[in-house]
């Protein structure tokens, strides 16, 4: 999962070919993915999730914390791909 990040190309809006990620948008995912994985730690150290999963067996728990997970995880891909187009600076 850490490479996630860096396959993502981006589109430039001058001529419309696809250009690998420069190094700050790779330092970019870098600290996302650092976030990421304390999300995915707090997630799974949480005593009131653990308390709420309680009454589900194992395999129900971690569908649903992984399902958690990628609703966050998908909330940080937002932001970079946002973050992404503010750095582009075109205007098209």
């Amino acid at each position: 999962m850490q490479n996630i990040f860096e396959q993502i190309y981006f589109q430039n809006k001058c001529n419309g070919e696809k250009v690998p990620l420069s190094q700050e948008y790779k330092r970019l995912a870098q600290i996302l993915i650092e976030k990421e994985k304390i999300l995915l730690e707090k997630l799974e150290d949480n005593a009131e999730l653990k308390k709420l999963f309680s009454e589900f067996g194992d395999a129900e728990m971690q569908t649903h914390a992984r399902s958690v997970f990628e609703f966050y995880r998908d909330g940080f891909f937002t932001g970079f791909r946002l973050a992404m187009e503010m750095f582009d600076g075109s205007d098209a």
